[in-house]
């Protein structure tokens, strides 16, 4: 297989460098256009429309997220999406699983800026609820391996959330108000209210600027049959600046600002609070706390519908500092804090350029995390009891990742397009005090070096059998992660056991096979993608002799998903989706690097789920929706699934939950939206999860726009 799809992307690279010519321009499928249909980046770094990519691609409008779905968060937004899961470690500790994986084997995006760093652990981190649910335009969200445009990491799949263009001011008008929009969102059994305000102005015609803030405050959490978690509520703020220097229409400078903080986040399944549901056992400590921030600047330079060689082109800088301060509190009054920084600073450079031989995007990447970690232990009584050698990640450490990349969009004819794409990076990582004997208290610290590259490729093809209504797509496409300063240095426990740290990791490497079929006809919709997904050199964390990391052997993974809408009448939709993932790797037995390798099943991996409801929508103003979501029992565990007490013994029980939701716009600028979730006050758990979902949840939102 990898030889097949390596003579074919580089067959199609090549050929196009050898018959290039800048004689005659023709028209670029990446150029926007009027449609109804939702415009996405996500795919191929350009605008594109959905039903023109031979790829699985969903987005999520910011009306639909605030007003329709009504969801206190992005990932929670995600989780109506076939084929995405999303796993709650605590009730802000939320973390998305695309077709199976998570953690820093998916990558988010936001306006252009990586959020992966080097210190992401392989499992669900809590990073993800550092985005403002509503400032955002849209989410979009690219269904399996990406690296060949957003390099390691992106194996199970790519989250993109953008905020929307701004709008240009009138010449010669001065300071200009061009808009601006108040909400508020409460939930009863969240015990929640958020608040968010915006404010957009232009100066002239040359300079825009749209400034938004969210506030949002959770209590406890009350599950199904009333039962109420302590210690889940958290509070969250966010503050986002967009500014927009406009040289023309064409050409402009663009540059952003995000402050994002969420605390008091309690894993509470570790602490004697814990919901002892379905026999899981609670922990042994009292608390578990995490405050984390997301501090994030960024400036880039764009150029579109050039008429020279050069197209399109973004060239950008970012700064993101991300600070996390955990604390861990006993029963016996003893307590641990520990700190981790991280300051990446950022550059890319994007062309696009047009040729008789399609489209061809380029570019380079540059990114040096800076990374700075500490663990301190003290007595009851608030005295130091000890300092250890390194935090929960080394000190004082340096991680590179430099890229190139190459991808050409060829139109053969209406009908047919191939799009194929080539990417080469180089990581280095420069531990700085990491303790290899496991032992955080004999002062051993020593620095560890180690580096790798990899080539990724992707070849994508898609046939509009009938334009604009029915097309079907076959692609194949690989992805990599690099071994990061989690996996080398990290000292501690994670979910399942405990890590110290390793060296000599190599590269997991992935190659995804995937058939979909996309059908548009005036009667509805109907969308379904399969995958295979093949994985080699999968990082573990066997616990004996010692919890190091190991390259314990392959994996493999296949799944569907599968979506459909049925217009009964012009009122009247029916709606509905359905997936599944299997997955199974290679692992030491009972996790003992003495023992050899079996075959056992994937991590957290999600049940067969779907949805199934009635919308009725009579007029513009008016909609209403009944459906329900369901999972079924999840008993495909692996070793660290058995040793996990987020998971009942045996497995996660599946649900059913019925809800009902609706809106009404009081004016042109005013609208009200209505939630009844869990409707049977169900107590049910998504598959992994350290804590329960809400029990019967009452949700009001209310949006007014000026």
């Amino acid at each position: 297989m990898g030889e097949i799809m390596k003579r074919s992307v580089v067959i199609g690279l090549l050929l196009g460098q050898i018959i290039y010519a800048n004689e005659e321009i023709i028209a670029n499928p990446n150029d926007e256009v009027e449609s109804l249909e939702p415009v996405v980046v996500v795919a191929t770094g350009s605008n594109r429309l959905k039903s023109e990519l031979p790829y699985t691609v969903y987005s999520i409008d910011q009306e639909e997220m605030n007003l329709r779905q009504q969801k206190r968060s992005v990932m929670e937004s995600l989780a109506e999406i076939p084929g995405v899961s999303v796993q709650k470690t605590g009730s802000g500790m939320q973390s998305p699983f695309l077709r199976g994986f998570t953690g820093n084997q998916i990558v988010m995006m936001v306006d252009g800026v990586k959020m992966n760093n080097s210190t992401f652990r392989s499992g669900p981190n809590e990073y993800w609820n550092l985005i403002s649910p509503f400032f955002f335009d849209q989410i979009e969200v690219l269904m399996g391996p990406a690296s060949t445009l957003y390099g390691s990491d992106a194996v199970g799949g790519t989250i993109y959330v953008r905020s929307g263009k701004l709008e240009r001011g009138e010449k010669g008008q001065g300071t200009q108000f061009t808009g601006g929009k108040v909400l508020f969102r409460g939930a009863t059994a969240e015990e929640s209210a958020s608040e968010y305000i915006e404010s957009s102005m232009a100066f002239g015609d040359q300079f825009s600027l749209k400034l938004g803030l969210t506030n949002q405050n959770f209590g406890d959490m009350n599950t199904g049959s009333s039962f109420d978690n302590e210690n889940t509520g958290y509070d969250n703020q966010s503050l986002n600046l967009r500014g927009t220097y406009f040289f023309d229409n064409t050409h402009t400078i663009n540059f952003g600002f995000d402050h994002d903080q969420v605390n008091d986040l309690d894993r509470v399944h570790k602490t004697i609070y814990a919901d002892p549901w379905h026999g899981i056992t609670p922990g042994t400590d009292k608390r578990r706390v995490y405050d984390v921030s997301r501090t994030t600047a960024f400036v880039n330079y764009q150029t579109r519908k050039g008429t020279g060689f050069i197209h399109e082109m973004d060239l950008g800088a970012s700064y993101q500092f991300y600070d996390r301060d955990y604390r861990r509190e006993r029963t016996s009054g003893e307590y641990q804090k520990e700190n981790t920084t991280v300051g990446t600073f950022a550059t890319n450079l994007r062309l696009q350029t047009l040729s008789d031989f399609g489209t061809w995007d380029y570019g380079f990447e540059f990114s040096r995390d800076a990374v700075n970690s500490w663990h301190k232990g003290y007595n009851a009584d608030g005295s130091l009891k000890q300092i250890n050698d390194q935090g929960p990640v080394a000190d004082d450490s340096y991680y590179y990742t430099t890229a190139l990349y190459m991808q050409n969009t060829y139109q053969f004819n209406r009908q047919w397009e191939w799009i194929n794409g080539a990417r080469y990076t180089y990581i280095k990582m420069d531990a700085g005090k990491v303790n290899l004997d496991g032992d955080n208290n004999n002062g051993k610290t020593q620095s560890l070096q180690d580096s790798w590259d990899d080539i990724s490729l992707s070849s994508r093809l898609i046939y509009h059998a009938i334009p604009t209504e029915l097309s079907l797509f076959v692609g194949i496409s690989q992805a990599f992660r690099a071994p990061n300063l989690s996996d080398m240095t990290k000292m501690g426990d994670f979910g399942g056991g405990t890590s110290v740290p390793s060296s000599g990791l190599e590269p997991e490497n992935f190659t995804s096979y995937e058939f979909g079929v996309n059908y548009t006809p005036n009667w509805g919709r109907l969308a379904f993608t399969t995958y295979y997904t093949q994985g080699e050199n999968n990082i573990s964390r066997p616990q004996k002799p010692k919890p190091t990391g190991s390259n314990a052997g392959s994996s493999n993974l296949y799944g569907f998903e599968f979506l459909a809408d049925y217009y009964l009448s012009e009122s009247f939709t029916i709606f509905g989706n359905i997936s599944y993932v299997y997955g199974k790797e290679e692992a030491f037995i009972d996790r003992d690097t003495s023992k050899g390798l079996d075959e056992f099943y994937m991590g957290k991996m999600p049940p067969l789920s779907g949805q199934l409801g009635l919308r009725y929508e009579p007029n513009d103003r008016v909609w209403v929706e009944l459906f329900t979501n369901m999972a079924a029992n999840q008993d495909h565990l692996s070793q660290n699934d058995k040793d996990d007490n987020r998971i009942p013994p045996g497995g996660t029980p599946g649900y059913a939950t019925v809800n009902i939701r609706g809106g009404y716009d009081l004016s042109q600028a005013t609208s009200l939206s209505l939630a009844l979730e869990n409707i049977g006050d169900i107590d049910y758990r998504i598959h992994g999860s350290g804590v329960n979902e809400p029990g019967r949840n009452f949700i009001v939102t209310i949006q007014h726009t000026f």
